[in-house]
């Protein structure tokens, strides 16, 4: 059977897996085999893979179409510091105009420190003008948006609302439920 995954540079370090177009575009993501696995704590190559997830994210409109990537992350077991941690991925953060919907600024990292020269090329005037700011839940984007543009709302991301509403609350409803059954269970046998 042959492979069918695709390399393409603005993913570096993943092939795509699977392609779903519809209403929107949807992308699998897996890591590519040929690059070390990394660990995120020391740094070192960390081959013993613990498991895998799944975080989606949204990425930029291809031909009109919104884009989600599904993005395999993989938890590994680092011999050299003994932890186990996630497979390092660098990540850019990408500033739109809400308006013009034209990319004005990117960066690597999601880190304070990562978006600041944003904020330093924008300039106190311009800071002083921003109204609104739409944003992932991120709260290094949250602090530095508060620190320059003290006037802006910051508005986040219903998506992304959404994705930590189900990881925290429906999560901690899920393992109460089955804490309580097996507290039922426990009391049904004594």
């Amino acid at each position: 059977m042959s492979d069918h995954r695709l390399s393409l540079p603005f993913w570096e370090g993943f092939l795509v897996s699977s392609l779903v177009v519809g209403g929107d575009l949807q992308v699998r993501l897996v890591a590519d085999p040929t690059c070390p696995l990394i660990c995120s704590h020391c740094g070192a190559e960390a081959p013993c893979l613990h498991e895998t997830t799944w975080r989606i994210v949204r990425d930029l409109p291809i031909a009109g179409l919104p884009v989600f990537l599904s993005v395999a992350v993989n938890r590994l077991r680092c011999r050299t510091c003994n932890r186990c941690c996630t497979q390092l991925i660098t990540w850019s953060t990408v500033v739109l105009d809400a308006d013009t919907r034209r990319v004005i600024w990117v960066c690597e990292g999601r880190s304070r420190e990562a978006i600041r020269p944003f904020f330093i090329w924008l300039g106190p005037e311009r800071c002083r003008r921003v109204r609104a700011v739409a944003m992932d839940m991120n709260t290094a984007f949250d602090l530095e948006v508060k620190r320059h543009c003290r006037r802006a709302k910051v508005v986040y991301d219903l998506f992304h609302v959404i994705a930590k509403y189900s990881r925290e609350v429906i999560d901690r409803v899920r393992v109460d439920e089955a804490n309580r059954l097996r507290e039922d269970k426990r009391a049904a046998n004594t």
